[in-house]
């Protein structure tokens, strides 16, 4: 049975501890202001989990829903990129907690739509063939980083407050994400041998 080395095991446990801490609470629960804990920016409360989208929203403008559009096609490449990862390097973290997330960003997206009363049709990109689980935490970190700026778009772009807290929350996971992928990419390949699938 292969071990974990130290100190970088404790380490990355803790980090991982303090993010399950934060995704095991209902969603949307508003907690109060704070700092997010991992990527260095201020956090208004709300967790992952469920969320309740209202039936109704007004409809953004049609440049919006082009980017709302390609959003959700990066979505589903990155839940289809992931599962394809985990499975052929027997992975367990960081992806059992990224893969059901993704799997409420596509949730919630399609719930925008219905809300706008719009259908969407998003190109899902091919997924990368990686090499490595360390290249599999590269081309995660590239995946989460390029959804950053569009968000912040659609956030920028929104007069809906409704709507923007569903893409904020979104926005706020998709930074955890890339953090959580450059941890596990930090600890070389002991992550791939220690923390896997069994």
């Amino acid at each position: 049975m292969r071990r974990f080395l130290f100190p970088y095991s404790i380490i990355f446990i803790c980090v991982l501890g303090i993010a399950f801490g934060l995704w095991s609470q209902p969603a949307p629960a508003q907690m109060g202001g704070g700092n997010c804990p991992m990527c260095g920016r201020q956090w208004d409360g709300r967790y992952g989990g469920e969320m309740n989208i209202p039936g109704n929203l007004p409809k953004p403008e049609d440049a919006w829903l082009q980017r709302l559009s390609d959003v959700m096609g990066r979505e589903k490449l990155s839940d289809n990129q992931y599962v394809k990862d985990s499975r052929k390097y027997n992975l367990h973290m960081p992806y059992m907690r990224v893969i059901p997330d993704e799997e409420n960003h596509i949730a919630w997206l399609g719930g925008l739509y219905k809300a706008f009363g719009e259908k969407y049709s998003a190109d899902i990109p091919p997924v990368t063939e990686t090499e490595s689980p360390e290249e599999a935490y590269r081309v995660a970190m590239g995946l989460e980083q390029e959804l950053i700026p569009d968000y912040e778009w659609l956030i920028r772009n929104t007069s809906d407050e409704q709507t923007r807290q569903i893409i904020e929350t979104i926005l706020f996971q998709t930074r955890m994400h890339y953090t959580m992928f450059q941890h596990a990419l930090n600890m070389g390949g002991m992550m791939g041998h220690g923390m896997m699938w069994r």
